[in-house]
């Protein structure tokens, strides 16, 4: 990947883009896999999800880059609850060693996306631990993209195995519904305390700067746009 996120020791977290970023060749070693502790292990799960995810629906996206994101979230939904579990056979650790890897390709050539910038910023704004933002706000904002990324997510749903059958809005619902169980079984709550007003500006407003233009989203909002999609991953 061609990020990098760096924590000091008073917690303040501090983000890099940039290719010369990406090594030259890079060893994955399973075997550690079966040792990482869950929070470490959760965060990676989440923040290699999101990438695949927001790559495969990104306007960016490419027959290449759709078939790197298809084949992450593919090994993230095969792989990812059994090394959470249980630390996985060698084979499922494997698997999410890989999902990673092509994650991260694929998010090379798209960037990010709106439930990558609200969940950054919710976290540097509130403390919330990334993996929590991770987990409620990408099915959240996947759903309220609508119509703008229902064709995609359709498509991811055939490609990934999740379901052939239905309608478009069925197989995009049937997509987000695995992101959700998912997360909800590596230990993630489905719900949180609602920032208040001061906080949630501030979170709309970094999200904004971070997303506007550099990220092709199915739909472009602006901080008032994402002050309000904010506002909905709360309400159940």
């Amino acid at each position: 990947s061609c990020r990098v996120s760096v924590t000091d020791p008073e917690g303040h977290i501090f983000r890099a883009v940039d290719p010369s970023l990406i090594p030259v060749c890079s060893v994955a070693d399973p075997e550690l896999l079966a040792q990482t502790a869950r929070p470490l292990l959760t965060a990676c799960i989440t923040d290699g999800l999101c990438l695949a995810m927001e790559a495969y629906v990104s306007r960016y996206a490419d027959e290449k880059i759709r078939s790197f994101a298809a084949s992450a979230v593919k090994s993230f939904f095969v792989a990812a609850e059994p090394c959470w579990n249980s630390g996985g056979s060698l084979l499922e650790r494997t698997k999410l060693l890989e999902a990673s890897r092509l994650a991260g390709l694929a998010a090379n050539r798209t960037g990010g996306g709106y439930a990558r910038a609200l969940s950054e910023a919710w976290s540097d704004v509130t403390g919330v631990p990334p993996a929590e933002a991770f987990g409620l706000m990408l099915p959240s904002v996947l759903s309220q993209y609508g119509e703008h990324a229902a064709s995609a997510l359709s498509s991811l749903a055939e490609s990934a195995g999740i379901r052939d059958e239905g309608t478009r809005s069925e197989k995009a619902q049937a997509v987000i519904r695995r992101i959700q169980s998912l997360t909800f079984r590596i230990g993630l709550p489905d719900t949180h305390d609602l920032p208040d007003e001061r906080a949630i500006q501030d979170i709309a407003a970094l999200a904004a700067a971070a997303a506007n233009p550099r990220w092709a989203c199915p739909v472009v909002w602006d901080s008032g746009d994402l002050a309000r999609v904010f506002r909905k991953v709360f309400l159940k």
